[in-house]
């Protein structure tokens, strides 16, 4: 199908904001690959920053997160949303 990413620094905190993504077969800018229509996903996202009580309080504490799934990319941060 294809991938995009959504920058949080494209977010206010706390705000809606509904985003049209043009899906892509890789996410390097010049691969010719990408010129191919894949389709567009349409999605409504909030961002909504961790505050310090919601932090964990041992770091050694693995409860609740799960390692990213194969093929995310490097970059990839906290949220990564697979659609079938």
């Amino acid at each position: 199908m294809g991938m995009n990413v959504i920058p949080l620094k494209e977010l206010t905190p706390n705000e809606p904001k509904e985003l049209t993504l043009k899906l892509l077969k890789t996410l390097e800018p010049d691969n010719p690959e990408n010129e191919k229509p894949r389709g567009e996903l349409v999605v409504e996202v909030m961002y909504k920053p961790f505050t310090e009580d919601e932090l964990p309080k041992n770091p050694e504490d693995n409860n609740g997160i799960e390692k990213a799934p194969e093929g995310t990319p490097a970059t990839g941060g906290l949220l990564v949303i697979i659609i079938h």
